[in-house]
């Protein structure tokens, strides 16, 4: 079955986060730029809630555990700044 653009849009945008949170995970921060994210027709914070979904959700705890289990349960903040055109996210261990 052949996906249609706005489908294969929300794929590849829920590939990025995926890709992104395990940056983040790994205490590194991640630039992206207005124009991607005008891309995916979301907001930086929809960005920071759909990345906290992935650093906490259910889905991440299995990864986590499997390659640290000390991190497992613990809560995430996520945040962003912007410069010029490009927005910075980074995430912290809070608990």
């Amino acid at each position: 079955m052949q996906l249609s653009k706005a489908e294969e849009k929300v794929v590849d945008f829920d590939n990025r986060c995926q890709q992104v949170a395990m940056y983040l995970w790994s205490g590194r921060s991640v630039s992206i730029t207005e124009q991607q994210l005008r891309w995916y027709d979301v907001s930086p914070h929809q960005m920071i809630s759909e990345l906290l979904g992935w650093l906490q959700g259910e889905e991440a705890e299995a990864v986590w555990e499997a390659n640290d289990g000390e991190l497992k349960g613990r809560q995430f903040t996520v945040w962003c700044t912007k410069r010029g055109g490009v927005y910075v996210f980074k995430a912290k261990v809070i608990s």
